[in-house]
């Protein structure tokens, strides 16, 4: 197992190597350091990178907005409400966020809410959710 530190150095090095941002290269690097699913977000709902750690992600997240791109209106309103890092979030009442009135399959899953912030004004979210 990799210390803190050597994971630290990694993510910095990411950050420094070039003036445009590789997300899906900075996602697949938090998921491997955090040891979950990231996904990061546009402030419009665009997803800009996601990282599945060992491919896992259920059908109605793949097919909502995996496939999409995009996450939904609702729940990007929902993310662009918080405005401090958020960990341990559940669902509301067990249902998923992403398909209407459908139970979700994972209802012990906590996900952590992280704004990013540049230039003085949120442009987009980091989300870490942890696979079961």
């Amino acid at each position: 197992m990799k210390s803190l530190l050597e994971r630290t150095r990694k993510i910095n090095k990411l950050l420094q190597k070039s003036e445009k941002v590789a997300y899906d290269e900075m996602s697949i690097l938090l998921s491997t350091v955090i040891g979950a699913n990231i996904y990061i977000v546009s402030k419009d709902g665009t997803l800009f990178g996601y990282a599945l750690l060992d491919n896992f992600e259920c059908d109605l997240m793949r097919d909502n907005v995996l496939l999409k791109e995009r996450f939904p209106e609702h729940y990007v309103e929902w993310l662009l409400r918080i405005n401090e890092t958020s960990p341990n979030l559940s669902l509301d009442g067990g249902i998923c966020a992403f398909s209407d009135g459908t139970p979700c399959l994972f209802n012990d899953k906590f996900t952590t809410i992280v704004p990013i912030h540049g230039v003085g004004e949120r442009i987009g979210t980091l989300i870490r959710s942890p696979t079961p």
